[in-house]
């Protein structure tokens, strides 16, 4: 992914009222065990989902990210087109 760079500024930007981590995995693998891009979103406070997805709205938009919920407090955002096949 070229633009990751852009991307991840741009969810820190939307997430800037936010103590926050953003972190970048590029793709792998191939084929059916391949692996899309993603943003690893870690907030060191306490926040609402609600509130970060609207946050995040027009970045989502804008690169077709997807959101992916962890269970200890953190989320993905997803690049499912960027893929190996």
């Amino acid at each position: 992914m070229r633009e990751w760079r852009k991307i991840q500024s741009d969810i820190y930007d939307a997430l800037s009222n936010y103590d926050v981590d953003v972190d970048y995995t590029p793709k792998r693998g191939r084929g059916w065990s391949s692996e899309c891009s993603y943003f690893t979103v870690t907030i060191h406070e306490d926040w609402d989902s609600d509130d970060i997805e609207n946050d995040l709205a027009d970045v989502c938009e804008e690169w077709d990210l997807d959101f992916d919920y962890d269970s200890y407090g953190s989320f993905d955002l997803n690049a499912d087109w960027d893929r190996n096949d």
